[in-house]
């Protein structure tokens, strides 16, 4: 008996992967920038590194989104990524995107302090196919973008 495995879309990743590692540039828009808040949908046990509320897909849209901004201080940008701080900001210069956003539509529960979310970027107000989930992890009680990640489409 033949197996046949359909092979995975990768142009859409490719595309999504491509965008998140474009180069920095200064942003000319005149938007406000968007506040994160963190509301609760549903539990998680409670540590001292792991908040007790999951985020919602909007609540992650707007945090990854806020780092993404050029328009928002890099003091309130350090704070988003994992293992970032004023001290060393440089990932948070580099992670800026103009004209890219992600929209999230589902978030998971890894069980260990880290969630991913999965979603689809816009670029200069395009929809783009849906790439890879994003990892958040939990650090200093708050959800962060996993610098891992961070690293991997800022190329440092």
């Amino acid at each position: 008996m033949t197996f046949r495995f359909k092979s995975i879309p990768i142009a859409g990743v490719v595309v999504a992967t491509s965008v998140l590692m474009a180069a920095c540039s200064s942003h000319g828009g005149e938007s406000a920038p968007p506040s994160v808040g963190v509301e609760a949908t549903s539990s998680v046990p409670a540590t001292p590194d792991i908040p007790g509320l999951l985020p919602t897909a909007d609540e992650l849209t707007a945090l990854y989104n806020t780092a993404l901004d050029y328009d928002v201080p890099l003091s309130d940008r350090v704070n988003l990524i994992q293992g970032v701080d004023d001290a060393d900001p440089r990932l948070a210069q580099k992670f800026v995107q103009e004209g890219m956003t992600v929209e999230f539509h589902l978030v998971v529960d890894r069980g260990d302090g880290s969630l991913l979310a999965f979603g689809n970027p816009v670029l200069q107000g395009q929809a783009q196919p849906e790439g890879s989930p994003i990892p958040f992890v939990a650090e200093d009680g708050a959800w962060k973008i996993a610098r891992s990640w961070a690293c991997s489409q800022a190329g440092c």
